[in-house]
């Protein structure tokens, strides 16, 4: 058993060669128990990954990598995983803090960023084996409880997994941290390899055949079968991603769009406000008093809106109006429910229902 929590996909421009779904249906197909999808400094590929993963039945957790700035020390490379909605939220504002701080297609993070901005991700230490990885683990340490930090480590069968081995053994050791299996996927199936060359030859801006140590060294970034990751990796490596994986429940199904409550006035609910701005508007529009049916259909509606909580959605579409036409800009109300009543309180639409 096993769960891939360290995937590129083709959402990292021209670095991952596979769709998210492809990824996660293979995943499901080679038996693993969840797969992460982690584009860097994005969470642009786990919409399709869900709607996949949730046809399939594969869990999907949700992450992404980052390469982040250390004064005076190469990069610090992180994965970062949402175990519930409070760290998804975290993660998200860090990728919006990166890539508005950059021009489009880019972003630009450092280490203070994640010290203010998460507190409950999880997170993946993927070590780069120069003499920064001390300095790194010591803000890692730093910042993560012992609970929410591993050392990731990715044995892709080239000449120098041994000595890899080794070096992320002995770094964990150093500071105390737990390995966990992790093989850096950019694509599905091997099959893969040959788009994979092209879209590196694209993003360094030279040939497939001008590459050289800018490829990679072989084609073992895809997901590969379990019994060739169990012949790889110590078993106590893979059972630990599951053991991550058990944390990570967070789904998008979780997530529903929240209008802005600052649109009500302390001390009353949105149904009130709607309701004492519906009056105003009843007097304003008919100053010698609306029609019984008018009337009628008002409580009506305004009974509908609460039953199905949209009050928000009129206070808010209210506010936009009210501020466009207090800056005289032209602001009208469209669509299927421009006859509403309500609306037409509101000064949303000018359709009478009389």
């Amino acid at each position: 058993m096993f769960a891939e929590l360290h995937c590129t996909s083709a959402f990292t421009f021209l670095t991952g060669a596979s769709q998210p779904e492809e990824l996660v249906l293979q995943a499901h197909e080679l038996g693993y128990q969840a797969l992460a999808i982690t584009d860097e400094c994005s969470f642009a590929g786990i919409v399709r990954a869900h709607q996949a993963a949730r046809e399939c039945g594969l869990q999907l957790v949700i992450g992404s990598r980052f390469l982040l700035d250390c004064a005076g020390q190469p990069p610090l490379h992180l994965v970062l995983l949402a175990p519930d909605k409070t760290a998804y939220s975290e993660v998200s504002a860090l990728i919006t803090r990166g890539r508005r701080r950059s021009e489009k297609g880019r972003y630009q993070l450092h280490w203070q960023d994640v010290e203010k901005q998460i507190r409950h991700a999880l997170a993946l230490w993927l070590p780069t084996f120069t003499d920064a990885d001390t300095a790194h683990g010591e803000l890692l340490c730093g910042h993560f409880s012992d609970d929410n930090l591993w050392l990731a480590c990715s044995l892709l069968q080239e000449d120098n997994d041994s000595a890899r081995y080794q070096a992320c053994y002995q770094l964990a050791e150093q500071f105390a941290l737990p390995m966990v299996a992790s093989n850096d996927v950019h694509m599905h199936c091997a099959e893969r390899q040959p788009l994979l060359d092209v879209m590196t030859a694209l993003r360094h801006n030279t040939s497939v055949q001008q590459l050289g140590r800018k490829r990679f060294a072989n084609n073992q970034r895809h997901l590969r079968p379990l019994p060739q990751l169990q012949d790889i990796y110590p078993a106590a490596l893979l059972e630990e991603s599951l053991v991550i994986a058990q944390r990570c429940l967070f789904s998008l199904d979780e997530l529903r769009y929240q209008y802005p409550p600052e649109v009500v006035p302390p001390g009353m609910t949105a149904s009130q406000y709607l309701r004492a701005l519906v009056e105003q508007g009843m007097h304003k529009r008919w100053p010698d008093g609306a029609a019984d049916h008018v009337a009628a259909l008002i409580e009506r509606e305004l009974q509908l809106i609460a039953e199905l909580q949209y009050e928000y959605y009129f206070l808010t579409v209210h506010d936009i109006v009210a501020f466009a036409r207090s800056q005289n800009i032209l602001c009208q109300g469209r669509g299927s429910a421009a006859n509403s009543a309500v609306c037409y309180c509101l000064f949303i639409t000018e359709i009478d229902p009389a």
